[in-house]
């Protein structure tokens, strides 16, 4: 009987052996539309139905690009910018971006000035959330795809 028993404990423990781990997701190059919303020292602004590229590479790194964003109230004019240099991280359930330091691109060249910072974001399914500082302005996204 005791044997019999342990045939099947060890049966039991191959097939929870066998079990694959799930595989990280695979990311993709992706448009995500919802609001950018900046918390300005003159107000707040948001820019609903916003624009959010995200370009993932294959040294884990990733590139995001918000396009006709208004940072600031009485800001005449919408801009594109483009935060390079994110790291990635993918598990089975989320793509997680992080970063830090990195200077953006609009307007043609770098924007020291509103170097960002304390960026931290998910892919869920299709939905995209970021929260970022552009140069200590706080800044966030919430969209899908």
């Amino acid at each position: 009987m005791k044997i019999k028993l342990f045939a099947i404990a060890l049966a039991a423990l191959s097939l929870i052996a066998c079990e694959k781990t799930p595989e990280p997701i695979v990311p993709e190059e992706a448009d995500y539309i919802g609001t950018v919303i900046v918390e300005a020292s003159k107000g707040t602004v948001e820019n609903p139905d916003s624009r959010v590229e995200f370009r993932p590479y294959e040294d884990g790194t990733a590139e995001l690009t918000l396009y006709q964003v208004k940072f600031a109230p009485g800001m005449p004019m919408k801009v594109d910018v483009t935060i390079p240099g994110l790291t990635m991280t993918t598990t089975a359930e989320k793509i997680t971006l992080t970063g830090t330091d990195i200077v953006p691109f609009a307007l043609g060249g770098p924007f020291a000035q509103y170097t960002v910072t304390d960026l931290t974001g998910e892919i869920v399914g299709n939905k995209m959330t970021l929260n970022l500082k552009f140069g200590g302005i706080p800044t966030s996204f919430v969209g899908e795809k």
